[in-house]
């Protein structure tokens, strides 16, 4: 409580608002993986932390451990549509070694690494309409005509029943890595 904070938001690939070396922790939630320079937003976010301190980043691990993309990725599939890759540079940063590598490659010292199952509280139809929410999701559903619109929607309706009637939750593999920044 006596901290003092902000949280800024911006472009990640260019924070030239923020002076060099002027922060003390550097957080980066689910971003890496949807930049398309990954290199530029880690030497950003180096640029900005102070010699000494950490930062953090986390990426989604690969899809078929992500069942509530999943869901929506085979239901476009299922019915021709492209839903296009905007992510990490064509880099793959899905993995615990890759977000490793690429971390050192950028001159930081990885203390942790590691990667978690993340448990979504989505459990009924409705709930799942957050995940549609999402802006790149809802502008592909809301350029589908209604028939298509309503085939995707019932499609991903049946593999969500299909997986609550095996009693399994939706969950997202999430990868996270804690690096400092050399003194």
């Amino acid at each position: 409580n006596d901290v003092d904070h902000s949280f800024v938001r911006g472009d990640a690939e260019n924070l030239d608002f923020i002076p060099d070396e002027s922060a003390d922790v550097y957080l980066g939630s689910l971003v890496l993986h949807l930049t398309a320079n990954p290199h530029k937003l880690i030497q950003e976010a180096k640029r900005v932390l102070k010699k000494g301190c950490c930062l953090g980043f986390t990426v989604l691990g690969k899809l078929e451990n992500n069942s509530i993309f999943k869901i929506v990725h085979d239901a476009f599939d299922k019915n021709g549509i492209d839903l296009p890759h905007k992510s990490s540079g064509g880099l793959p940063l899905n993995d615990r070694e890759s977000l490793i590598q690429i971390t050192q490659e950028n001159g930081l010292e990885v203390v942790y690494a590691w990667k978690e199952l993340l448990t979504f509280d989505v459990f009924e139809e409705k709930g799942f309409i957050k995940v549609l929410g999402q802006p790149r999701i809802a502008k592909i559903m809301n350029e589908l005509d209604s028939e298509t619109k309503a085939k995707v929607e019932q499609d991903m309706k049946n593999t969500l029943d299909q997986t609550k009637s095996q009693h399994l939750p939706l969950q997202a593999e999430v990868l996270f890595v804690i690096a400092k920044k050399p003194s």
